[in-house]
């Protein structure tokens, strides 16, 4: 069985990185700072990824993303 998970805050990808050494498929991602969505893409080629705020985060998001019930989440960080 394959697990699959989504990235709630994917920054740069770290929190992605330990659920994929665990196993787990990342399938997709969304963070607001377009820098750390950048960094995550080409770590990540297999992910869609949405430099969006998570506000504007809809169900319609999920349907381009294969089925994720698990989610996973960085920090969130505020830019100055």
């Amino acid at each position: 069985m394959i697990v699959r998970a989504f990235d709630l805050f994917c920054g740069d990808g770290g929190s992605s990185c330990g659920t994929r050494q665990a196993r787990v498929e990342v399938v997709g991602g969304i963070d607001l700072w377009d820098k750390a969505v950048e960094t995550y893409r080409p770590n990540f080629p297999q992910a869609v990824v949405y430099d969006w705020s998570i506000k504007s985060l809809t169900v319609r998001a999920f349907e381009l993303v294969p089925a994720a019930p698990f989610f996973t989440r960085g920090i969130p960080v505020r830019k100055l």
